[in-house]
């Protein structure tokens, strides 16, 4: 993303780990190594936000008339 500086990502990627919805993963290499994924909690939240989601693109299509990227 764009302008997201590295502490701002740790930051809401630890809130994320505290709220069960992310599990990092560390790794004692050099250099270090940090692998986050979604937990069973997380893909379940993120299945629930989807129709949420694709509203919202089709809403700012609607207003920009800009269509967004095919996956």
């Amino acid at each position: 993303m764009p302008g997201l500086t590295e502490k701002v990502l740790t930051e809401a990627l630890r809130e994320m780990e505290a709220d069960g919805l992310v599990r990092r993963e560390v790794y004692e290499v050099l250099p270090p190594k940090t692998v986050c994924s979604l937990t069973p909690f997380g893909r379940e939240l993120a299945e629930a936000l989807a129709p949420l989601s694709d509203w919202g693109h089709r809403r700012l299509e609607k207003l920009t008339g800009v269509a967004r990227p095919a996956p």
